[in-house]
């Protein structure tokens, strides 16, 4: 069993029209202002335990990165699990919104037992293409997004 803990500082409000095409999207609302950077959602699946308690299992090949940016307390970011834009009659938060777009081909919360999971990154290793090759460019302590830039940009 993994522990998960809280992140206090990104609320999960919820998932909005399920299993709607192009309107399905994850709410979330910042509690104070913070770099997204630090965050993702995964998708899981509520299973029936032997003790009769619903486990949540991870879901492989489902996990969206925020990307570096910031949100300022109070914002609402709304991500669509879809490939495009939603249509322009859906509610409105507000006009702070932060809109970003999974990208998915389908909705990813359609059955009534999958759940949005947010987690705060803490620590990571990069790899290197084989295990005879030394890094080509020195690592230091950088934000995700500067890490994976092609070399030499």
């Amino acid at each position: 069993m993994i522990l998960l803990y809280a992140v206090p500082e990104l609320r999960l409000i919820g998932v909005e029209d399920k299993g709607v095409p192009n309107q399905e999207r994850v709410v979330l609302q910042a509690a104070e202002n913070l770099n997204l950077g630090r965050y993702a959602l995964l998708v899981a699946r509520k299973f029936m335990s032997v003790l009769a308690t619903q486990q949540p299992t991870l879901i492989n090949d489902l996990l969206f990165w925020f990307g570096e940016q910031q949100a300022v307390a109070g914002q609402r970011v709304i991500v669509f699990t879809g490939p495009r834009r939603p249509d322009p009659t859906l509610r409105s938060y507000g006009a702070s919104d932060l809109i970003l777009n999974w990208g998915h081909a389908s909705t990813l919360f359609g059955l009534p037992d999958d759940i949005p999971v947010l987690i705060r990154l803490g620590s990571g290793v990069v790899g290197v293409q084989g295990p005879d090759e030394a890094p080509t460019r020195k690592i230091d302590p950088l934000s995700l997004s500067e890490l994976l830039k092609p070399q030499g940009s």
